[in-house]
């Protein structure tokens, strides 16, 4: 079971998360917890709805802990811009819809994006 921690303030959204199959999901509000635990778990996927904390992606990244774990990040469609910047940052950016129609298949895409991800390659 993969371990996800999750970026979200929609409660509604959250619950769905919760009873996808697979993973196991622990919900953050606080930046600072979210990138606390990290350190007890870097082999969980951060998922970060864009709408709730879009800075949160760069942060991460920028940590000491934040470089090496797998990252996925969603936000409605029509958000474009918003998506578009958290792609430099995030291993894989998708629409909401994609998110709830499949959740433990994209943590699972995340995952293995960052395990296939070198140093200066593209993702």
């Amino acid at each position: 079971m993969t371990l996800v921690l999750l970026a979200c303030k929609d409660l509604m959204t959250v619950s769905r998360l919760e009873l996808a199959g697979g993973v196991d999901v622990r919900r953050f509000s606080d930046d600072d917890q979210l990138l606390a635990a990290i350190a007890d778990a870097p082999d969980a996927v951060i998922v970060v709805d864009l709408t709730a904390a879009p800075h949160l992606p760069a942060k991460v990244r920028s940590s000491d802990l934040g470089t090496d774990v797998a990252m996925l990040a969603f936000a409605p469609h029509v958000q474009e811009e918003l998506m578009d910047a958290a792609r430099e940052f995030a291993d894989l950016v998708v629409p909401r819809g994609s998110v709830m129609k499949g959740f433990d298949r994209q943590v699972r895409r995340a995952k293995e994006i960052r395990g296939n991800t070198a140093p200066g390659s593209s993702r």
